[in-house]
């Protein structure tokens, strides 16, 4: 599969952009935020997490309108800006926030970074654990790891980067860390790993890049049959011959 590694690489912003869903564009028009900071969080929480990130968007800048000095609001926004492919106005916003006691600035800024491209910067913020170990709370901490790995993959670390994927799964299972850790050993050239690492998301509806990057890595580490067996009822024979073809 000549170009498996372009997509894996190309793949790596996952963690960055999230996984989206289809969005309700008529309930995007008529959104209307209530005034208080505890529902517009909630909405824009649970929008975020259902991938519906242009109603989520919305409601952080509404809710910045009404309450400017709302930090809060500014890192989830900031969030989702990095994630819309926005990292400058997020960075921009970033550099207004005044109080940051968890750390969460740094999170944000080393994800503006990474959307970007700037691995490098991205690494260097960190400065690896020393940065991290400043961040308070275990899933902030977990999510600083996960950027630090795909830095790693940017500047073309792998081993480096699979190394905080494994460290990561090992404590919790998490689809983004998986599908990063995937497509990091298929740009390291690790494919049968990378395979065994994204079989559980083949059947995800919310990562359907995963049955095509596991065939491809079965593929080349020589196992064809199962490849085919894999995308045969999922993509027609000829995008199958096409996809294995080597």
């Amino acid at each position: 599969m000549k170009n498996l590694v372009f997509v894996a690489a190309f793949g790596l912003s996952l963690i960055i952009s999230g996984c989206t869903t289809q969005q309700n564009n008529s309930a995007s028009r008529t959104l209307r935020t209530t005034g208080t900071w505890d529902v517009n969080r909630s909405v824009m929480m649970a929008a975020e997490r259902s991938g519906n990130y242009e109603i989520a968007l919305k409601t952080g800048e509404e809710e910045l309108k009404e309450r400017p000095d709302n930090d809060e609001a500014k890192i989830i926004v900031a969030r989702l800006l990095s994630r819309t492919g926005q990292a400058q106005r997020a960075t921009s916003l970033i550099e207004t926030i005044k109080e940051d006691p968890e750390g969460l600035v740094l999170i944000e800024r080393v994800r503006a970074l990474i959307a970007m491209g700037m691995g490098s910067l991205a690494r260097e913020l960190i400065d690896e654990q020393e940065e991290i170990g400043s961040i308070r709370g275990k899933e902030n901490q977990f999510e600083a790891h996960k950027l630090l790995g795909v830095a790693f993959d940017l500047e073309g670390e792998h081993r480096k980067a699979q190394k905080q994927y494994a460290t990561l799964l090992a404590q919790r299972e998490d689809p983004a860390v998986r599908m990063n850790y995937g497509r990091s050993l298929i740009a390291s050239g690790s494919y049968s790993q990378a395979a065994e690492v994204l079989m559980p998301l083949v059947d995800s509806s919310a990562y359907p890049q995963a049955r095509i990057l596991a065939a491809g890595a079965l593929n080349k580490s020589g196992d064809a049959g199962l490849a085919r067996s894999l995308l045969q009822g999922y993509i027609s024979d000829t995008q199958i011959e096409g996809l294995l073809k080597k």
